[in-house]
């Protein structure tokens, strides 16, 4: 059912039945997705060839850290309902990886925008092993069971990011 609606002086479409509204918030969320896929697509392209040529430009990287940082946070987001208040040790990890995950893709760079091929290869393993830890405590979390291996797991795998990122610096 159609019913129109004058607001400002502009007639504007409501529509009354529940299923359309809803689908278009579906379409929306798809096109959401779909944009963000779009984008990993183009920065998976855009470092590959970086790989390929040896050479990658500030834009890029920073993109990919931005990516990658996203895809943390999402995770973090999906982990955070399922923690207890009491397990604070874990809280206070999930807060320290963003602003860890974040540094260190402009530095494999060389003024000349020469790829440190090996570090960037480093980088992302790290990133990934970040990930998949995180994957493992939801999983543990959704299950009911201890997480203190995992935590210790990923503790340890921040502080080596940390100090990579670190001494990339220098």
């Amino acid at each position: 059912m159609l019913s129109t609606r004058r607001h400002l002086s502009r007639p504007v479409e409501v529509w009354l039945l529940q299923g359309r509204k809803n689908s278009n918030h579906i379409r929306k969320q798809k096109k959401i997705s779909s944009s963000s896929f779009g984008e990993t697509v183009r920065i998976a392209s855009l470092l590959h060839k970086g790989m390929k040529s040896g050479r990658s430009s500030y834009v890029e990287m920073r993109a990919l850290a931005r990516l990658t940082n996203h895809n943390i946070k999402t995770k973090i987001r999906i982990i955070k309902p399922l923690i207890k208040p009491s397990n604070e040790a874990l809280t206070i990890t999930l807060a320290e990886i963003p602003p860890t995950v974040s540094e260190g893709y402009t530095k494999v760079l060389n003024p000349n925008g020469m790829i440190l091929e090996d570090s960037l290869d480093k980088l992302l393993s790290m990133d990934s092993e970040i990930a998949i830890t995180l994957a493992t405590i939801e999983s543990h979390l959704r299950s009911k069971e201890n997480t203190d291996q995992a935590l210790s797991v990923l503790k340890e795998i921040l502080k080596e990011r940390k100090e990579f990122s670190e001494s990339l610096r220098a």
